[in-house]
């Protein structure tokens, strides 16, 4: 949980009022994030040169976290086959997703 905690605390300290769904869903310990951390400040402008047909409603927006995609090979520690996964809706139509290794092969840092 506190993968998920971490992510949606970040999320929603950008975007207040953005909704968040995770698959480990325990909204209220999302709201307050990862005990004694502050959130990070996540960039807003990734796709500053990406061009944008329409500005979208914070309401027609949705986020869709996993935080740990790969259960079964995290607890047989093979860690070079988990993930952590956040999707993008909107308008209830997927547009955009990203995918992190926590645990890159041979030590190296993790990669998004």
């Amino acid at each position: 949980l506190a993968a998920q905690q971490a992510i949606v605390a970040a999320l929603r300290a950008a975007w207040p009022g953005l909704l968040v769904v995770g698959e480990e869903d325990d909204a209220a310990a999302a709201e307050k994030g990862v005990p004694g951390e502050e959130p990070p400040v996540l960039s807003k402008d990734l796709c500053a040169d990406a061009a944008c047909e329409r500005a979208v409603p914070m309401a027609d927006i949705a986020v869709f976290v996993d935080p740990l995609d790969g259960t079964r090979e995290f607890v047989e520690g093979r860690l070079g086959n988990v993930q952590s996964l956040v999707g993008i809706a909107v308008d209830g139509r997927a547009v955009a997703g990203a995918v992190g290794l926590p645990f890159p092969e041979e030590g190296g840092e993790p990669q998004v």
